[in-house]
């Protein structure tokens, strides 16, 4: 019963997916519903493994992982290095790395003398590695993933708060450093907050303040001569849309166009549309909500979210019952994954978020995501099942 759970919703959506890629091309069609079949007999598979004997161990996880991040380094060609082939077939390491950085995550926290602030350092350094390793790929928003699971984990094993807010520095001084009304804000913000700590203000204060100050000074440097021009562009299309939606905002001009014409039932007989006009683009990955909400509507997109409610309440599910903390944290680490894809994705699709390339869990054509998400679901199924 605890399978069917497990297993039924994510299939109702991938078969979403599949009728929607038939209509896109039957060649994504076919290979897509191969890797289905094979996500499903992979996921009956790592559902039956026991990990209670190597689950202790954080290192078994972690240099795996850290492997395949090397990986593409030595092995792929040209610029970007973030596909090996094999054989004639093609996978993502950093996309199959998140496996096992979620099960170190698992082993690691499990620990309790980690849930300290030393031992949140030495996580932090030990998962900095891994979004070093595919930040230079370079693949800014699937390194991202790797920072919001140890995040979100990290506050979830009760990290002190004040830990957990130096950390969250350093992404918010370089986003506000762009505006120095922002930036100066949130200087007089951390010092109202420093007054009002009961303990530990001078550590906090020295850290907070060197955070803030390199990170504000640092961010023009990486974003002039760190971040790729198509990087830069995106991000310039996404503040100014309008302006720039005949060119670098075109996908999401498109995008929203999609889903505004639905309206309620969606435009799935009609053949003048933006998908089948060849408007909107990548309607396979990127931009497959809108491809589908131009389909079924504000009705359909309706469904498609009470499926992904579903599917994220089973995973609150094993987080309130599980006894083992490591089956908690498994289950806190693929639920962030999973959010993390879903929100951003769609944000992207909606124009709140800048298009990063990040794939719609269950939806998005590929294979080595939706083998990677139902990977995660087996094991977090098997472990709740035998209570390990």
């Amino acid at each position: 019963m605890k399978m069917l759970k497990a297993l039924f919703v994510p299939l109702l959506i991938s078969l979403i997916g599949i009728v929607e890629l038939s209509r896109i091309n039957k060649s994504y069609f076919e290979r897509q519903l191969i890797f289905l079949i094979m996500a499903v007999v992979i996921f009956l598979i790592v559902r039956r493994i026991n990990m209670k004997k190597i689950i202790h161990h954080y290192l078994f996880f972690y240099i795996p992982g850290l492997l395949l991040l090397i990986m593409p380094l030595f092995m792929a060609h040209g610029h970007v290095k973030r596909w090996i082939n094999l054989g004639g077939f093609s996978f993502q390491p950093s996309e199959v790395a998140k496996i096992f950085f979620i099960l170190f995550m698992a082993s690691y926290f499990d620990k309790k003398e980690n849930r300290t602030t030393h031992g949140f350092i030495k996580g932090l350094l030990l998962s900095g590695l891994y979004f070093a390793l595919v930040f230079i790929e370079p693949d800014f928003a699937t390194a991202s993933t790797y920072i919001f699971i140890f995040a979100v984990v990290s506050y979830v094993v009760g990290i002190d708060f004040s830990v957990l807010l130096l950390f969250a520095l350093a992404p918010l001084s370089a986003i506000f450093s762009f505006s120095w009304v922002l930036y100066l804000t949130l200087i007089v913000v951390l010092t109202v907050y420093l007054f009002l700590m009961e303990k530990r203000r001078f550590f906090f204060a020295i850290s907070m303040y060197t955070i803030v100050f390199a990170f504000g000074l640092f961010t023009p440097y990486i974003w002039n001569r760190v971040l790729k021009p198509y990087q830069r562009q995106r991000v310039i299309s996404f503040l100014d849309p309008e302006k720039h939606r005949d060119t670098s905002g075109w996908q999401v001009y498109q995008g929203k166009i999609a889903l505004g014409a639905a309206g309620f039932w969606g435009r799935f007989g009609e053949s003048f549309n933006q998908k089948n006009l060849k408007f909107l683009p990548a309607p396979h990955t990127d931009f497959i909500f809108s491809s589908i909400g131009e389909d079924v509507g504000f009705l359909g997109l309706l469904i498609l979210f009470t499926l992904y409610t579903f599917l994220l309440f089973y995973f609150y599910e094993v987080i309130k019952k599980s006894r083992k903390g490591y089956i908690k944290i498994s289950a806190v680490g693929t639920l962030a994954f999973f959010i993390y894809h879903i929100i951003f994705n769609i944000a992207s699709n909606l124009g709140l978020f800048p298009v990063a390339g990040i794939p719609l869990a269950f939806l998005s054509y590929g294979g080595t995501h939706l083998l990677t998400e139902y990977t995660l679901l087996g094991i977090v199924d098997g472990m709740y099942e035998r209570g390990e």
